[in-house]
């Protein structure tokens, strides 16, 4: 609420006799709620996205030389590791992603898609797991699921215990849709018969529970497709580095505020995303969706048949980094603080000299 801070600011200023510079950093990507605009004092006004641009001039009535498109700041390991990627989708970019997957003790040779649900491990995570587990076997494909459970002892433990062979025989799922899911299962071309009737498949799936992330940026460099909820921090790293976004979630930093769009733009990362809160977070699944680095469905099932698709796709796969990639602003942080100081400085100089802070009698 930017009105409250500005007025106070204004009665300070009128007492000191100089001028204290005022800033609005609008951190939200897709869509923002109307007290970000109230303030009609304020020297600057820094946003993420041509879409947070309109909302200033139309809620806000801010003139264009007071608006400034920098992007959403993000922390700086996430610009750090965008620089060494680069384009994940050259040779150079495979390099660098093979290098941190070893670091992390990541099969290389393998893909890979990062899950996510928030630092506490939210958003029915284990479901989606399950119906990623089942469809990349049955489809074929060879991939590792790290799963970032949080503070979430419970589905960590739950991954690390569970038997993956009921899971894919559908014992996680009500009667009723497992009866439908054997009648439709048959027929598959990666679906053999072995001698005892039982079936086997071709896929080689390898699932990993990770407690609480501190190497977020490396972990998304090295995953190639990101599932999880559509917050407006976490979305955008996945753009600076170029790989698959699924779902997105806020997360706070000492910083700044950062979460799964801002930082998986950053990285180029494709995205599905499988939830959002109403209001705030819905403009971040336009966003997504307009500029093609991803996608949104809430069925368990109907996002592990899509992830699987992108990952029998390389050549999609590619062109959604790409996309991802022209989005991500990794520098966005470092613009801002620039902004500030430079123009801070320079009324510093014009201010009086006579009167300072600490002369002020709050």
């Amino acid at each position: 609420m930017s009105g409250g801070p500005s007025y106070q600011l204004a009665k300070i200023n009128k007492k000191l006799g100089k001028h204290v510079p005022f800033y609005i950093v609008v951190t939200d990507l897709g869509t923002a709620h109307a007290t970000w605009f109230r303030s009609k004092r304020c020297d600057k006004i820094f946003v993420a996205s041509e879409r947070i641009k309109k909302l200033a001039k139309r809620r806000g009535r801010f003139r264009d030389d007071r608006i400034v498109l920098t992007g959403l700041p993000i922390r700086q390991s996430f610009a750090d590791e965008a620089e060494k990627l680069s384009d994940r989708t050259t040779e150079e970019g495979k390099a660098y992603q093979r290098t941190v997957r070893e670091n992390l003790q990541i099969d290389p040779d393998r893909k890979m898609v990062l899950v996510m649900g928030g630092g506490e491990g939210v958003g029915g995570l284990e479901k989606i797991v399950d119906e990623l587990y089942t469809e990349f076997t049955k489809e074929g494909v060879t991939a590792s699921i790290y799963v970032v459970c949080g503070r979430n002892e419970k589905l960590k433990a739950s991954l690390a215990t569970k038997d993956w062979s009921k899971v894919l025989a559908g014992e996680h799922k009500p009667k009723k849709r497992r009866i439908l899911s054997r009648i439709f299962r048959r027929g598959k071309k990666n679906v053999r018969d072995t001698e005892d009737g039982e079936e086997s498949y071709q896929g080689d799936v390898k699932v990993v529970g990770l407690g609480f992330v501190t190497q977020m940026a490396e972990y998304m460099v090295a995953a190639d497709i990101l599932v999880s909820k559509a917050g407006p921090g976490r979305c955008k790293t996945a753009i600076t580095r170029g790989s698959y976004f699924l779902n997105v979630d806020l997360l706070l930093t000492n910083d700044f505020i950062s979460g799964t769009i801002a930082e998986a733009a950053c990285v180029g990362l494709p995205v599905m995303m499988t939830s959002f809160l109403p209001g705030q977070e819905a403009g971040n699944v336009d966003v997504v969706l307009e500029n093609e680095f991803g996608a949104y469905n809430d069925d368990p099932v109907e996002i592990a048949q899509q992830v699987a698709a992108w990952m029998k796709d390389p050549e999609l796969v590619n062109e959604m980094s790409r996309k991802a990639k022209k989005v991500g602003r990794p520098h966005a942080a470092a613009d801002i603080v620039l902004e500030m100081g430079t123009a801070a400085n320079a009324w510093k100089k014009l201010s009086p000299k006579s009167k300072r802070m600490t002369d002020l009698k709050l």
